[in-house]
């Protein structure tokens, strides 16, 4: 009997230092850095518009854009462009398709192309 009672108190030791070292029995992934960036919490939807406007110096373009699905009914709105290359392919008057890009605090347009 006494070795048993050995055997159980060498094992809850054994279990108890797996625990506090952080080597425990748990199968759990730990936390990637990446888990938590903020491309992470960025939902994209595709968009079609036309230019009706562009302030260079705020890098906005006024968009009347269809219904953007899942996210707002058809409105004319500013829109950041934060890529320079995209904002140099607006030209007001023209037809393009695009991606609204939404995080928790934040909205932009990328992504654009024009129609042909």
């Amino acid at each position: 009997m006494l070795n048993m009672k050995n055997h159980v108190f060498a094992c809850c030791v054994l279990l108890g230092a797996a625990v506090f070292s952080g080597t425990g029995c748990s199968s759990a992934p730990k936390p990637d850095a990446t888990a938590a960036s903020p491309a992470a919490n960025v939902k994209t939807y595709p968009m079609t518009a036309e230019v009706m406007g562009l302030d260079a110096s705020g890098k906005v373009a006024t968009l009347k854009h269809e219904k953007i699905e899942g996210l707002m009914d058809a409105m004319t709105m500013g829109y950041p462009v934060k890529d320079p290359g995209d904002f140099g392919k607006l030209a007001v008057g023209e037809k393009i398709t695009a991606t609204v890009n939404v995080s928790p605090d934040d909205m932009w347009v990328s992504n654009v192309k024009k129609v042909q």
